[in-house]
């Protein structure tokens, strides 16, 4: 059984490590591209704060993905979903197709339940989907918000020197903002299978171990 517990581990790790590879760009990316941040400070910065997003923010989503969406999987279907998203993941980052990780999991925990008989909560999922579809629309009223107020405040500032500094800032400060709820969403998921939903109170050194492989992936 500590064989199976530990395979099941490995596959977790696994996935972490693509989202690592994946994922990553979506936070700090332009900061790197536009010469703001090196590599290895963009790459210890996203591990920082997607770790405090695992840590402080990411126990809800480790319950809804590890017991709420489908429960009663056996340790090897779980293997199976981390494989299967890991693997999916492996294949678009070859392409260099950025691809969300939730919803591999979510797909893969669906296809898992279906085939060994286990109880899928439909509503969870519609939820999930409700979220994923309606999230782009949400984020497009925000940034017209945000740009007509933002550039009310930039208009004020007359030194090219003092807005250069403000756009590095504002990079690298949005860019944590991405890496953190990367931490409190995609890590979240990929941790959630081996902890199978258990109750989950302090789940820090968990995160911790599983951040590294995260890292590991930054480096692609």
């Amino acid at each position: 059984m500590l064989a199976v517990e530990l395979v099941l581990l490995g596959a977790s790790f696994y996935l972490l490590w693509n989202i690592g590879a994946n994922s990553s760009a979506n936070a700090l990316g332009t900061v790197v591209g536009s010469g703001i941040l090196n590599f290895r400070q963009a790459v210890f910065v996203t591990s920082l704060f997607s770790f405090l997003g695992a840590y402080l923010r990411g126990e809800t989503v480790m319950k809804t993905v590890g017991n709420k969406l489908v429960s009663g999987l056996p340790v090897e279907a779980l293997i199976i979903v981390l494989l299967s998203s890991g693997l999916v993941i492996t294949l678009a980052t070859v392409k260099g197709l950025p691809l969300p990780a939730t919803q591999g999991i979510v797909g893969s925990l669906l296809g898992a339940g279906l085939a060994f008989g286990a109880s899928i909560h439909w509503k969870i999922f519609y939820l999930i989907v409700l979220a994923w579809i309606a999230s782009p629309f949400i984020s497009m009223v925000f940034s017209i918000f945000l740009y007509k107020y933002y550039s009310i405040f930039v208009r004020r500032i007359k030194s090219i020197k003092r807005l250069e500094i403000l756009y590095k800032l504002m990079a690298i400060i949005s860019g944590s903002y991405i890496a953190f709820t990367l931490g409190t969403n995609d890590i979240a998921n990929a941790v959630a299978p081996p902890c199978g939903g258990r109750n989950i109170n302090s789940p820090g050194g968990i995160i911790f171990w599983c951040v590294m492989p995260f890292s590991g992936g930054l480096h692609l």
